[in-house]
């Protein structure tokens, strides 16, 4: 089993490659499927990282919304006819920089 600190290594690359991908980007650039699917394929990572952290891993970084992060992943993976592309904009420029900056603070 892979340790808690790996996982976050997964989420911290997750994030930090869709903040590569959309560095001067605007919402209507996800018309751009390439774009689309590689943010939802990272947003799945990010997710699927977040729900295999053990409950004493989350405890380190209790601000994290976990139970939200692993929605999105299963919400993305099972319903993946129904993404809301406006959502997945909002969430990853809303949220992305503050999990970066709580992922990279964490003490290993």
């Amino acid at each position: 089993m892979r340790a808690d600190d790996a996982r976050f290594a997964d989420m911290l690359d997750a994030a930090e490659a869709m903040r590569r991908f959309t560095v001067g980007k605007a919402r209507q650039d996800l018309d751009d499927e390439v774009l689309f699917w590689a943010l939802v394929a990272q947003v799945a990572i990010l997710g699927e990282a977040a729900a295999r952290v053990s409950e004493s891993g989350q405890q380190r970084l209790p601000s994290l919304p976990w139970a939200a992060m692993v929605g999105m992943r299963n919400q993305l993976i099972h319903g993946y006819w129904s993404i809301d592309p406006d959502e997945l904009w909002r969430t990853i420029s809303r949220d992305i920089p503050p999990l970066i900056e709580a992922l990279q603070g964490i003490e290993h």
